[in-house]
């Protein structure tokens, strides 16, 4: 069975994060020890992990090598292509993309690193998951941030997503037009 992980804006060896998104930590090394420590309680060598973006700062894309999981890399605007390459054996890295979609218990995801007000199949029940925003965009739909600043400072599985949305679905009254549609 394939388990997901997803994340964004890990921002490590970032100095500034901490000061421009409250991050509670004293030194970018405890920031960094956090993050990763946080990612390997629960992500394991055989699982997925999709990283949307901003991973690391001044070329400290070494360090995805001590994080598990085969990584699926989408690009964020603080990142590096050609670093990230560099070190895409040893960090089984699976993937480098601008965007992904694809398809898991029968939901179709969207991956950015930014929000988007509209993503593939967005009116037919697509989701959509991204970072860059810190938490500060609202979701909008079946939308949401799956950054560190929003996820207590770590990775989120699948499985919470689908509850969170499906929590959206019954609080909001959100639902797809596809939903909609069956109604009629």
């Amino acid at each position: 069975m394939t388990i997901d992980w997803f994340t964004a804006d890990l921002h490590l060896y970032h100095n500034n994060i901490m000061k421009h998104s409250r991050r509670p930590f004293s030194t970018v090394e405890e920031h960094d020890e956090v993050i990763i420590q946080n990612i390997n309680n629960v992500v394991k060598p055989a699982h997925n992990l999709f990283i949307l973006g901003d991973l690391a700062f001044t070329n400290a894309e070494h360090l995805l090598c001590k994080i598990n999981g085969n990584k699926i890399i989408v690009l964020g605007n603080h990142d590096k292509p050609k670093v990230i390459q560099k070190y895409r054996v040893e960090a089984k890295i699976q993937q480098i993309k601008d965007v992904h979609w694809f398809k898991r218990k029968d939901i179709h995801i969207w991956l950015s690193h930014y929000p988007h007000r509209a993503w593939k199949n967005c009116f037919h029940g697509s989701w959509h998951l991204y970072g860059h925003a810190h938490g500060s965009a609202k979701d909008y739909g079946f939308s949401t941030d799956i950054g560190v600043d929003c996820w207590d400072y770590k990775p989120v599985c699948l499985d919470q997503i689908i509850d969170y949305m499906n929590h959206k679905r019954a609080i909001e009254g959100i639902r797809s037009p596809k939903e909609s549609n069956q109604e009629n």
